[in-house]
């Protein structure tokens, strides 16, 4: 929807463009969970239509009643260039409120109500928490805290026998929290925590070199609408009950969950992540959802585990993220999300699919060694290099559609969204979210996964069906290659109708059958050293302009290729060793000379003399073939 919109505004139909740009704020997920003001929907469709001075105004405006949601919207929705700017303006009136509360003051308004009824910010002092927390659970609301000020929350040493069941904030001005080796009932915070919030795993002194406190013990957790301003430590913590809740939360310092265990739902969505986060070693024992939530800078999730699927739906990875050794015992989703820095997955296991669907890779993607019951890229856009070396997929591996799917809905591609969309909201939700095309889908070519740098599968092995149909490998005029070094496709293999601007490197590949119809090779194709028992069939494959190709020392059992396809309308062929050893062709940047020479410089008599070395005798082993004789040096 935003894409029409966009397009109606770029084309002056102003009305039109406001009408699209309304609905879709509307039918966001988000609008779902965090309700908006007027005046904040209207700032997020303002800065849509790049009205941003207006939509400034407007954000000042609704801070005025409603801080903390001005900060939240900001923060998870807005792209308005000063939006950081606002939040800092926004978070020192809060630190300036509470300052003033802390030094008396009683008129300091943190909310107003629909009807326009005040509600000041309230001092509460911290041996007083306890008590009137322990009265709500007796029964007495008007002991609730709600819009108050505590300067130093901190219950270390405090009677576990005194703590009530359950502890609520309910939009408060906190300056610091700590809550070490504690059983924990329920804590629920909504609001500011302006200082550190230490619930997790901390040192008298040095780390790693002094007494270590425990991190505490919950059995529901929730931050729901909070704002943490300084450092926040859920390092090692346990939730063992229904929540563990951190949706619609904004961490503007670091963020430590490292060996936290989860054993409840864990519920991230919508969180935005300032300086950095890191879930290492974290045991995600129920489902975990990360959806549409924002990572700034730098994000750790090595050696995470998780038992039932994970889903980063729509989720921006501003910095590096790093999935290095990971375990998930089933399925997981990227489905639709943005990796603006380099990203790696090395060592990681996946026991369902992994889905990048409609993710959109920035910089470079590194999946080594990893073991995965599947891999979808449908419609993924990978614009930096990507590595995918002694990775093993058990199950199917598509980058697009099979050709038979997308002429079924070449008219509607609507029906196929749960295909590329395994995110469909709650798992306990009576409907699913999405009911149609999404993520940017408005046609099946949308399906078609784009690899603009260098691809490497080297010695990866496929056990299942393999798709490519249509993708295009690389970008005109950019020296790239998209490698298949020795990798063994086990099952189906299609790479019909593919374009080949990066060079296509087959060599010392295994497969049954290789299908590379109708595909046009503008660079090379190797197929050196490829034992195909079955067929490798090239069925009106263009090679155009300069390309070349080779399969020295190839053992096919059929190869179907055609005199047009190793000779152009005048006659000059496309072999490349024959070129390459007669001087005619040598290219001493070419894959195949890099990999002779392992890095050195060759002279070109170096080179010819490797393009002829024990290349006099190869024959072409077929058994049918549109080429009668093949010249001796290929």
């Amino acid at each position: 929807m935003l894409f029409r919109s966009e397009y109606h505004l770029k084309a002056g139909n102003a009305d039109l463009a406001r009408g699209l740009f309304e609905k879709a704020v509307d039918s966001e997920e988000l609008a779902l969970y965090l309700p908006y003001s007027k005046d904040l929907r209207e700032a997020l469709v303002l800065e849509h239509l790049g009205r941003m001075d207006e939509a400034e105004a407007l954000y000042r405006k609704a801070a005025e009643r409603d801080i903390l949601y001005a900060v939240l919207v900001l923060r998870i929705a807005s792209v308005h260039p000063k939006r950081d700017e606002l939040v800092q303006t926004f978070t020192d009136r809060v630190r300036t409120m509470a300052e003033a509360v802390k030094n008396g003051a009683k008129d300091q308004v943190i909310y107003v109500t629909k009807k326009g009824e005040p509600r000041y910010l309230e001092k509460v002092e911290a041996a007083d928490v306890l008590p009137r927390l322990r009265a709500v659970e007796a029964g007495d609301d008007s002991k609730k805290l709600r819009y108050c000020y505590i300067e130093d929350l901190d219950l270390t040493g405090v009677d576990p026998a005194t703590l009530p069941h359950r502890m609520q904030f309910s939009q408060c001005v906190i300056g610091r929290v700590r809550m070490p080796n504690l059983d924990v009932g329920q804590l629920v915070i909504s609001g500011f925590v302006l200082g550190d919030f230490d619930v997790g795993k901390t040192w008298s002194g040095e780390v790693n070199k002094s007494i270590a406190t425990p991190g505490s013990r919950f059995v529901d957790l929730t931050t729901r609408e909070t704002v943490f301003l300084g450092r926040a430590n859920f390092q090692d913590i346990t939730v063992t009950g229904r929540k563990a809740a951190f949706p619609l939360t904004v961490f503007e310092g670091p963020a430590d969950f490292r060996g936290s265990r989860l054993s409840a739902a864990a519920d991230f969505r919508f969180s935005v992540f300032g300086e950095g986060a890191n879930f290492k070693r974290a045991r995600l024992e129920r489902l975990a959802y990360f959806g549409a939530s924002r990572f700034r800078k730098e994000a750790t999730f090595t050696e995470v585990y998780s038992d039932p699927p994970v889903y980063f739906n729509s989720v921006r990875f501003e910095g590096p993220v790093h999935f290095d050794t990971c375990e998930w015992r089933r399925s997981a989703t990227f489905e639709n999300a943005r990796f603006e820095g380099p990203v790696s997955f090395s060592a990681t296991k996946v026991g369902g699919r992994l889905n990048l669907s409609r993710a959109v890779l920035e910089d470079t993607l590194d999946m080594k060694e990893v073991s995965l019951g599947g891999m979808d890229l449908i419609g993924a856009d990978l614009q930096g290099d990507a590595r995918f070396v002694d990775a093993r997929f058990d199950g199917k591996v598509r980058f697009s559609l099979d050709d038979v799917t997308r002429a079924r809905y070449l008219e509607d591609p609507s029906p196929l969204y749960p295909l590329y969309r395994d995110y469909q909201g709650d798992e306990d939700a009576e409907e699913p979210l999405a009911t149609g095309n999404s993520y940017g889908v408005e046609e099946v070519d949308d399906l078609i996964a784009r690899v603009q740098g260098n691809l490497s599968f080297a010695n990866s092995v496929f056990a299942g069906f393999v798709i490519f149909e249509r993708v295009a490998f690389g970008m005109p005029g950019k020296d790239t290659t998209a490698e298949f070094y020795n990798t063994q496709f086990g099952g189906e293999t299609h790479f019909e109708r593919t374009t080949w601007y990066s060079s296509a490197d087959f060599t010392t590949i295994y497969a049954e059958e290789l299908a590379l119809n109708e595909a046009t090779f503008h660079r090379t194709l190797v197929l050196d050293d490829a034992n195909v028992p079955g067929r490798v069939t090239l069925t009106d494959a263009c090679l155009t302009g300069d390309a070349t190709i080779s399969f020295y020392g190839a053992e096919i059992g059929t190869f179907q290729i055609d005199r047009a396809q190793i000779e152009d309308e005048e006659g000059r062929h496309r072999l490349y060793y024959e070129g390459c050893g007669t001087g005619s062709g040598a290219v001493p940047d070419d894959l195949r000379i890099r990999r002779s020479f392992r890095g050195l410089t060759p002279t070109d008599d170096e080179i010819r003399a490797a393009c002829w070395r024990d290349r006099k005798s190869t024959r072409l082993n077929s058994s049918h073939s549109s080429v009668s004789r093949m010249p001796s040096s290929a």
